[in-house]
């Protein structure tokens, strides 16, 4: 464990390595957002010895990173991110590399759809989006799971609606953002009334699956975090931002 999170690189073969504090030089970001943006894991390495470059576990493109955050009552939360790129430095005090990996939803960014048009309520259409991209992904993209399922996605199920796309392929994250844009219209232009969030989550019990999640923004308890000052990373900053209403980003820096 390193401070109050773990990191584990996991090996296209499944091997899991727990990093240790001597591993990891710096932490700069590891951003959880909503469909908007895809999360991001800005992580720094110590290679001494060829470690990670020519020495087991080897960084690899598309690896995944698991990092486990873990509050002050012992709660936690985790994330999978898969390497998008790894810049080798080198200065006086050591050799380290730095990377740069994505949440799984990027996957929705990298495969597209033709469809031109859905005649539908927000609840079936996106259903249907989710099964394409299930059906379309390759096999090691990331499945999506629970949006068939009404405690989960909790779109409007009433209103037929006709979801206007390109006469081009977009890909599927981007009808996602037009279903989610109709259904925040006012009433009279066709939306529901209400703000709905969409996010996916990692699900717990197996690691190839993300679980859709959308609901009325603020309507989902959860615990509140507590972020405390650590003497070995103290916190440089935290910035809090209203997203959407009554629904809060906290974003933290923390430096060695």
């Amino acid at each position: 464990m390193i401070d109050n999170f773990d990191i584990k690189l996991i090996s296209s073969d499944a091997t899991e390595t727990t990093l240790t504090s001597e591993d990891v030089i710096q932490v700069d970001s590891a951003s959880y957002t909503d469909i908007t943006q895809t999360g991001e894991l800005h992580l720094k390495l110590n290679c001494e010895h060829g470690k990670f470059l020519t020495s087991a576990p080897l960084l690899e493109d598309w690896m995944k990173i698991k990092v486990t955050f873990r509050d002050q009552f012992g709660n936690t939360q985790s994330r999978i991110y898969e390497i998008q790129s790894y810049i080798e430095s080198v200065d006086d005090n050591s050799v380290a590399v730095n990377i740069i990996a994505l949440s799984r939803e990027y996957h929705l960014t990298q495969i597209n759809f033709g469809q031109q048009f859905y005649q539908g309520n927000a609840y079936d259409v996106v259903k249907e989006l989710i099964n394409e991209y299930n059906t379309n992904k390759g096999p090691l993209q990331v499945t999506i799971d629970k949006h068939n399922d009404n405690t989960s996605n909790q779109l409007p199920q009433t209103n037929l609606y006709n979801y206007q796309f390109t006469t081009n392929e977009i890909p599927y994250k981007d009808g996602l953002m037009v279903v989610m844009n109709t259904t925040n219209l006012p009433i009279g232009a066709g939306g529901y009334g209400d703000y709905f969030a969409l996010v996916f989550e990692d699900d717990p019990a197996d690691d190839s699956k993300m679980i859709f999640k959308a609901f009325v923004s603020g309507s989902i308890p959860v615990d509140i975090p507590i972020f405390e000052q650590s003497s070995q990373r103290p916190i440089q900053s935290v910035v809090t931002r209203k997203e959407v209403p009554d629904a809060t980003v906290v974003h933290v820096k923390a430096h060695p």
